[in-house]
């Protein structure tokens, strides 16, 4: 990964912008400090906010990755 954590939950989080409900579900992430994070409000989030977005994209692109190769 070459841009900044920081950089890519909050990319990652405007291109799933409307799941941000799902993704505060699915990682455990207060759904305030997901949209915070998005919305650029939140400069300096922990990373223990911060893993569970990473690990959750991680786990999407993987799931994409393997349908990809089962096409």
């Amino acid at each position: 990964m070459d841009e900044p954590i920081l950089e890519y939950v909050r990319r990652r989080l405007q291109e799933h912008k409307g799941e941000w409900a799902m993704i505060s579900r699915d990682t455990e992430v207060d759904y305030s400090i997901v949209a915070r994070i998005a919305q650029g409000i939140n400069q300096n989030p922990t990373i223990a906010n911060l893993q569970p977005l990473v690990d959750w994209f991680a786990a999407k692109d993987a799931m994409l990755e393997q349908l990809r190769a089962r096409a």
